[in-house]
């Protein structure tokens, strides 16, 4: 299944914030995010449970 946003959404701006589409060179800089954090479960609950080993 694949979601892609409708257009309007990167159309968003913050003074703090960028806004800009998902890229594979996230993955790695979130891998740390994810791995044995113990907040995952108040992010996602379930859903995010098998990220975390």
């Amino acid at each position: 299944m694949s979601i892609s946003p409708v257009k309007e959404y990167y159309n968003q701006y913050s003074e703090r914030l960028v806004f800009r589409p998902l890229e594979l060179e996230d993955i790695n800089r979130w891998e740390a995010f994810f791995n044995d954090n113990p907040s995952l479960e108040y992010l996602g609950g379930k859903m995010l449970e098998h990220l975390s080993s």
